[in-house]
């Protein structure tokens, strides 16, 4: 599976600076940010415990992003951490948990005025997941699994610099993991930077 992800990031990276005409310029963008997840069915994430997780949990995004500095299409990969506690077992003193590591390799489309205080963007591509399921009472019950899965989802970037701007977005994220359904929106805000034309194609 890793192997599958790093040629898709290597495909994706590629195929973006291809694209980008001979005299075009590419620049990187970095970004860092957290937020809320959300499960969309609370009920299919029982693993082990047996006890649905609650309806809000936190989560973390680290981002590298390849934009021409004309256009409106750009490819992003991001890494995602995220932590649900499950809801407390009948005699339980603690509750189960799930922490999600994973990462999303996203085509992001850029409409409209793109020096504009508020710029709108969709993204949607595959997603890879881990999912560490701790248990409330042994660590035989504790369990791991990777999937695959996609998300698609929107974004705002605020503020008028090219360099440095604030980002909102939301996106909803399907892995089937532990021969369960995971599907749950992920809501992050943070700071993005830009290196500014990193790169050039003569």
């Amino acid at each position: 599976m890793r192997g599958i992800l790093r040629s898709a990031v290597a495909v994706g990276l590629l195929g973006l600076l291809g694209a980008v005409g001979a005299e075009a310029q590419v620049r990187v963008v970095l970004g860092a940010g957290g937020g809320t997840i959300s499960p969309m069915s609370k009920s299919k994430w029982t693993v082990g415990s047996g006890t649905a997780v609650k309806s809000l949990g936190y989560g973390a995004q680290f981002m590298i992003g390849v934009q021409p500095s004309k256009g409106m299409v750009s490819v992003r990969l991001d890494g995602q951490y995220a932590s649900v506690n499950h809801e407390l077992a009948t005699g339980a003193s603690t509750r189960a948990k799930d922490k999600l590591s994973g990462a999303n390799l996203d085509l992001v489309l850029h409409p409209g005025n793109a020096s504009g205080g508020i710029r709108p963007y969709i993204l949607a591509g595959p997603s890879f997941y881990h999912d560490s399921h701790r248990s409330v009472n042994t660590p035989a019950g504790d369990s791991t699994n990777t999937k695959l899965g996609f998300n698609g989802g929107a974004g705002l970037n605020l503020g008028k610099s090219d360099r440095v701007w604030f980002f909102l977005e939301a996106r909803y994220v399907y892995a089937k993991i532990f021969e369960k359904t995971h599907s749950f929106v992920p809501v992050t805000a943070g700071v993005r930077i830009s290196t500014h034309q990193a790169y050039a194609k003569k």
